[in-house]
């Protein structure tokens, strides 16, 4: 969301304001930041997210955070995708996850990186905090106005906050979102779920990304890292 008039607000707290301090919020202002752009990152959870919801960097993400200086840190951190492994009795049928990209691609990066979301986010979080932004942690968004010159973000906590330009980085169920009249087509299948557990498990072998069959599902275990 914007202001309708190209010149900047007078008396913003910041020209950009980031609703959501995930992956996509972090590597937003971070390019906002190094460009010297004041921006304002808000996210309502208390910190941040320690769980892996992902687990996968595609090569051409890896040349994002390359951009960002981080695919170094990125390549240290992570590892390469183990073989899947369904174990049906005493045997064990293995295969690639996924190929290796072809040379007509034109990537760097040939390889899918395993690395879980919260080492993802701490890199962005990180390059993000060297640049002088703070994060506000449990700022929760409730109502987002348009004016003529600027935007305001009211928070739960009754803070007021304006900006030139306000982007919702904030998920399915996004306040920017509704704020902004953006329908989110789209259904869910009550009946198709699964349980993400984040773990230590001991004597598990890191050699496979395990799969065990079940009557009514899959069980899997892969290594982080």
């Amino acid at each position: 969301m914007s202001g309708t008039k190209e010149s900047g607000a007078v008396g913003t707290d910041a020209s950009v304001i980031v609703v959501g301090a995930g992956p996509v919020g972090l590597a937003l202002t971070l390019d906002l930041a190094r460009r010297g752009v004041a921006v304002r990152l808000l996210e309502r959870a208390g910190e941040g997210f320690a769980g892996s919801r992902a687990k996968g960097i595609q090569p051409r993400t890896l040349e994002v955070l390359d951009d960002f200086g981080l695919a170094g840190a990125a390549l240290a951190a992570g590892s390469a995708y183990p073989p899947m492994g369904l174990h049906v009795g005493p045997f064990t049928k293995t295969w690639r996850m996924h190929a290796t990209a072809p040379e007509s691609a034109g990537t760097p990066y040939p390889e899918v990186l395993l690395l879980p979301q919260y080492a993802t986010t701490a890199l962005l979080r990180e390059a993000v905090e060297r640049l002088g932004v703070t994060i506000d942690f449990g700022a929760r968004a409730v109502e987002v106005t348009q004016g003529e010159e600027s935007c305001a973000v009211r928070l739960e906590d009754g803070r007021l906050l304006t900006a030139r330009y306000v982007v919702g980085a904030d998920g399915g169920s996004s306040t920017v979102r509704k704020a902004a009249g953006i329908a989110f087509e789209g259904t869910t299948d009550e009946s198709d779920r699964m349980i993400l557990v984040d773990g230590t498990v001991d004597g598990l072998s890191r050699e496979h990304w395990h799969i065990w069959p079940r009557v009514h599902g899959l069980a899997h275990l892969h290594p982080a890292r």
